[in-house]
């Protein structure tokens, strides 16, 4: 399968984001005993056994050098490359600049709002940077890099990543944690975005069909479906209960903020 793979599609956003945090040299601190360990489990067994209050947990940060983060980088970019040995320079990597259409559409909830806190690792402005400058990167303004990914896809292409969310696109996929190669049809792609419809996405602050999770009996049910109008009747049935008439509303936003573009300038609409 990887020889029928004829070009690479790269989330550059992960990358760096993956490399950043390798290099933050992130560990866990309990200020009353001195106690320091980089491993949060240690951290958990040792508060445990002496007795302490795991609240009192501080994190904290010594970032490594650039030179070790750029190497982190660069160890993931070769591995990924080495996997695809005969393709050698032909590969687009998507990284996301400013603006994000999604910001303005969302109303129900703040568009990942609840990352405002969120610590962003040291090295990832200088990390993009380097991406741009040794490997191309193409910044994208107004949308996020998955659109990018998502209407870049062609039959022989292969987007790149470990975000889940990329599986609504059909086509090859690799996930470079596992080196695991891939094929998505279209009936799993879309299968995989009315699934988010309904769990949401909690990490992206994207409502979904609260209290609805990857178990439940209506993500079986339309995984059964080998339809899309199967699968929107579904949904839209789901949504209905419980919206009532804010269904369509709730629907339309919803799934505008969760549908990666296969087009550019794209909106999804029941």
């Amino acid at each position: 399968m990887v020889k029928e793979v004829t070009s690479l599609i790269i989330d550059g956003d992960i990358l760096v984001y993956e490399a950043g945090s390798k290099a933050d040299g992130k560990f866990y601190f309990y200020p009353e005993d001195e106690f320091c360990t980089p491993v949060k489990k240690e951290m958990d067994v040792w508060c445990k056994l002496n007795d302490q209050d795991p609240a009192l947990i501080e994190t904290h940060y010594k970032p490594e050098t650039f030179n070790m983060a750029k190497t982190y980088l660069r160890v993931r970019i070769n591995n990924l490359f080495n996997f695809f040995l005969h393709l050698k320079t032909n590969y687009k990597i998507f990284l996301t600049g400013k603006g994000n259409f999604r910001e303005t559409l969302a109303t129900i909830k703040p568009y990942k709002g609840n990352r405002k806190d969120v610590h962003r690792p040291y090295h990832l402005p200088a990390l993009r940077k380097y991406m741009v400058k040794e490997y191309f990167a193409e910044v994208i303004d107004g949308e996020e890099a998955d659109d990018a990914c998502g209407y870049s896809q062609t039959k022989s292409s292969c987007i790149c990543s470990i975000d889940k969310d990329l599986n609504m696109i059909p086509g090859f996929h690799f996930n470079w944690t596992n080196n695991e190669l891939y094929k998505v049809s279209e009936v799993e792609a879309l299968r995989n975005f009315y699934c988010q419809l309904i769990t949401g996405d909690a990490t992206d602050n994207i409502l979904g069909l609260f209290g609805l999770g990857a178990g439940c009996a209506l993500i079986k049910q339309v995984n059964l479906c080998t339809d899309e109008n199967a699968m929107k009747a579904l949904v839209c049935h789901a949504y209905q209960q419980r919206f009532g008439n804010y269904a369509n509303q709730f629907i339309t936003e919803i799934g505008n903020l969760l549908w990666i573009r296969r087009k550019p300038n794209q909106t999804w609409s029941l």
